[in-house]
């Protein structure tokens, strides 16, 4: 039985689909891995068939072990990877989206690691990742468990107070599966759950309710700081508010079945509060997408039912005021372009981001909280929040220094 099996789920990107199948095969080949490695590629009925593509891979290295199939209709891609790890072989299987690619050394440091942890066996890896855009422009790293674990850990979660360790040190949905490519899995403990979750064939992360499963049912995890695969992010596709939405349900819908409690709300924190943001809020109230997001119980919807300023409100909330915009990113970007058209005032940003005080966003200064409070107490400032992630903290931290006068836009 080989060590690892490669599972594509496939869909559409045929050039994305076979440059992959070219770096695999080429760090199969170099690092002498034929006889551990396969690569097992399921297709759902994409627009142009693949097959030509892979059967020419197929002919070109006959040492490498590839294995394809093709679903006669397009099925969606909670059952696509499915089939692609029911179609493996081998112990371990490793999905990696068509628009990922396995770091230089991610082949041969993930076999390493399995055959130095056979007596565990090990029911998961999980890793740390870098993101790209599509133009190969570094966007950020993201660490499952924090940037602070830099060595590995090794839980057994039989022990509830090891999983509960797990939720407690969870930074990114990707420490519990939500991201295909960054983990490697017992095909065994995959298999055994079977039609347990048919229910979920809808929800974009069947891997995380099978995974999870795995892991409450008792699991040995592995976290290493070593990647072993660069994600490619398709920003355009990404923002779309249909997107966001699909992907903020599906999350919910994950966090509702296996989670309760303290767990519960901080999981809805970390994985769904992200994807909660001015473009669903903006939507009409009688917006089915709309309300279903308005449904979930989360500290981030009730900032935006107090503070989100929609579209056809801002020349009146903004046309007479001085505004200073909090968060000097990328959402503090977009919010400047949604106020220039209403404010006569934007005095500047605001960021907590020591480099970035002292420089400039087209003509705005950025500055400090200090400096913040001092506009504000002369002039009477709306502050514009512009953040994600730290929405939460950053109005709190307003409110205590005496800042009420608070809106969203983003």
């Amino acid at each position: 039985m080989k060590i690892l099996s490669i599972c594509i789920p496939n869909y559409n990107r045929l050039d994305k689909l076979n440059n992959l199948l070219s770096i695999i095969i080429q760090n199969i080949n170099s690092n002498r891995l034929n006889k551990k490695v396969e690569i097992c590629i399921s297709d759902d009925c994409s627009e142009e068939d693949p097959g030509f593509t892979i059967n020419k891979k197929m002919q070109e290295y006959p040492d490498v072990a590839i294995c394809y199939r093709r679903n006669k209709l397009n099925m969606g891609m909670d059952y696509n990877f499915l089939q692609s790890v029911l179609m493996a072989n081998a112990k371990y299987c490793w999905i990696i989206g068509n628009d990922d690619l396995p770091t230089n050394t991610g082949i041969t440091n993930i076999i390493a690691i399995l055959e130095r942890f056979l007596k565990e066996s090990i029911d998961f890896v999980v890793t740390p990742f870098r993101c790209y855009d599509y133009d190969n422009n570094y966007i950020r790293t993201v660490y499952p468990l924090g940037i602070e674990n830099k060595k590995e850990i090794l839980f057994n979660t039989s022990n509830l107070k090891n999983l509960n360790t797990i939720i407690s040190q969870v930074q990114h949905n990707s420490a519990l599966f939500g991201f295909l490519s960054n983990t490697v899995f017992k095909r065994e403990r995959w298999v055994q759950h079977g039609d347990m979750f048919a229910d979920k064939m809808d929800s974009i992360f069947i891997q995380m309710y099978m995974n999870i499963q795995t892991l409450i049912e008792g699991a040995i995890y592995l976290y290493t700081p070593i990647e072993i695969i660069s994600n490619f992010i398709d920003e355009e596709t990404n923002q779309t508010t249909d997107r966001k939405y699909r992907i903020a349900i599906g999350l919910n819908g994950v966090i509702n079945y296996f989670f309760c409690g303290e767990n519960h709300i901080r999981m809805q924190k970390i994985m769904v509060d992200e994807y909660i943001t001015g473009d669903i809020w903006e939507l009409p109230d009688d917006s089915t997408m709309k309300n279903n997001i308005l449904q979930i119980a989360s500290i981030k919807n009730d900032l935006y039912r107090r503070y989100f300023v929609k579209a056809n409100k801002r020349e009146e909330r903004f046309s007479k005021k001085t505004v200073i915009i909090y968060g000097a990113g990328n959402y503090g970007k977009k919010a400047l372009r949604k106020l220039e058209g209403y404010c006569k005032r934007i005095i500047g940003f605001c960021d907590s981001d020591e480099n970035k005080q002292g420089t400039y966003i087209a003509k705005y200064p950025v500055f400090g909280i200090e400096e913040l409070c001092m506009y504000h107490k002369a002039q009477e400032c709306i502050v514009v929040v512009a953040n994600n992630k730290s929405l939460e903290d950053i109005i709190n931290t307003l409110n205590s220094k005496g800042i009420q006068d608070i809106a969203l836009v983003t």
